[in-house]
Protein backbone atom coordinates (compact mmCIF):
# COMPACT_ATOMS: atom_id res chain seq x y z
CA UNK A 1 0.00 0.00 0.00
CA UNK A 2 1.47 3.39 -0.92
CA UNK A 3 1.34 5.43 2.07
CA UNK A 4 0.04 8.26 0.36
CA UNK A 5 -2.77 6.21 0.42
CA UNK A 6 -2.55 6.53 4.00
CA UNK A 7 -3.97 10.29 4.13
CA UNK A 8 -7.53 11.27 4.51
CA UNK A 9 -7.91 14.89 3.69
CA UNK A 10 -10.96 16.98 3.21
CA UNK A 11 -10.88 20.72 1.93
CA UNK A 12 -13.52 23.28 1.99
CA UNK A 13 -13.12 26.43 -0.36
CA UNK A 14 -14.22 29.68 1.02
CA UNK A 15 -15.84 31.91 -1.32
CA UNK A 16 -12.60 32.93 -3.05
CA UNK A 17 -11.00 33.97 0.30
CA UNK A 18 -9.42 31.82 2.73
CA UNK A 19 -9.17 28.24 2.44
CA UNK A 20 -7.62 25.08 4.50
CA UNK A 21 -7.45 21.70 4.64
CA UNK A 22 -7.26 18.80 7.17
CA UNK A 23 -5.25 15.78 7.34
CA UNK A 24 -5.24 12.60 9.38
CA UNK A 25 -1.89 11.47 9.56
CA UNK A 26 -1.76 7.46 9.92
CA UNK A 27 1.59 7.21 11.70
CA UNK A 28 1.40 3.49 11.40
CA UNK A 29 2.78 3.66 7.85
CA UNK A 30 6.62 4.15 7.93
CA UNK A 31 7.50 7.39 5.94
CA UNK A 32 11.05 9.27 5.08
CA UNK A 33 10.93 12.79 4.26
CA UNK A 34 8.00 11.92 2.38
CA UNK A 35 5.97 15.19 1.05
CA UNK A 36 2.44 16.11 2.28
CA UNK A 37 1.85 17.49 -1.69
CA UNK A 38 0.43 20.56 0.55
CA UNK A 39 1.38 24.42 0.74
CA UNK A 40 0.09 27.02 2.77
CA UNK A 41 0.96 29.91 5.22
CA UNK A 42 0.07 28.51 8.61
CA UNK A 43 0.04 24.92 10.13
CA UNK A 44 -1.83 24.36 13.48
CA UNK A 45 -0.74 20.72 15.20
CA UNK A 46 -4.87 19.89 16.04
CA UNK A 47 -3.37 16.87 17.78
CA UNK A 48 -0.08 15.19 17.44
CA UNK A 49 -0.83 11.51 17.28
CA UNK A 50 0.45 8.71 19.49
CA UNK A 51 4.14 8.36 18.17
CA UNK A 52 6.75 10.73 17.43
CA UNK A 53 7.26 11.79 14.20
CA UNK A 54 8.77 14.87 12.37
CA UNK A 55 8.10 17.56 9.80
CA UNK A 56 10.22 19.93 7.41
CA UNK A 57 8.84 23.09 6.08
CA UNK A 58 9.88 23.33 2.27
CA UNK A 59 12.84 21.85 1.21
CA UNK A 60 14.34 18.16 3.03
CA UNK A 61 17.77 19.76 4.03
CA UNK A 62 16.41 21.94 6.55
CA UNK A 63 16.41 20.60 10.31
CA UNK A 64 13.38 18.56 11.07
CA UNK A 65 11.05 19.99 14.07
CA UNK A 66 9.99 17.11 16.53
CA UNK A 67 6.74 16.40 17.31
CA UNK A 68 7.89 16.03 20.94
CA UNK A 69 9.07 19.37 21.22
CA UNK A 70 5.67 21.03 20.62
CA UNK A 71 1.92 20.75 21.75
CA UNK A 72 -1.34 19.77 20.51
CA UNK A 73 -2.49 23.21 19.32
CA UNK A 74 0.79 24.43 18.28
CA UNK A 75 -0.01 26.82 14.93
CA UNK A 76 2.74 28.03 12.61
CA UNK A 77 2.25 30.99 10.57
CA UNK A 78 4.73 30.49 8.20
CA UNK A 79 4.53 30.37 4.24
CA UNK A 80 5.47 27.10 2.49
CA UNK A 81 5.25 25.37 -0.44
CA UNK A 82 5.27 21.37 1.01
CA UNK A 83 6.15 19.62 4.12
CA UNK A 84 7.70 16.44 4.50
CA UNK A 85 7.40 14.00 7.04
CA UNK A 86 9.29 11.54 8.43
CA UNK A 87 8.50 8.87 10.98
CA UNK A 88 9.16 5.07 12.42
CA UNK A 89 5.85 2.97 11.81
CA UNK A 90 3.44 2.60 14.72
CA UNK A 91 2.08 0.00 16.14
CA UNK A 92 -1.54 -1.38 14.97
CA UNK A 93 -3.97 1.38 16.85
CA UNK A 94 -2.28 4.49 17.49
CA UNK A 95 -3.90 7.22 17.12
CA UNK A 96 -3.40 9.77 14.19
CA UNK A 97 -1.52 13.19 13.85
CA UNK A 98 -4.57 15.99 12.82
CA UNK A 99 -3.42 18.56 11.17
CA UNK A 100 -4.79 21.95 10.06
CA UNK A 101 -3.22 23.59 6.77
CA UNK A 102 -4.26 27.11 6.63
CA UNK A 103 -3.63 28.88 3.30
CA UNK A 104 -4.92 32.99 2.96
CA UNK A 105 -5.34 33.61 -0.74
Amino acid sequence: MSSIVAFETSSVVLKGENDYNIIELDLTVERSDEPLFEKGTSLTIIRKGGAPWSFKFNRVDKPAIQSDWINDGTTFEIEFEEIYVTNDPAPSGTPPAILFIGRRV
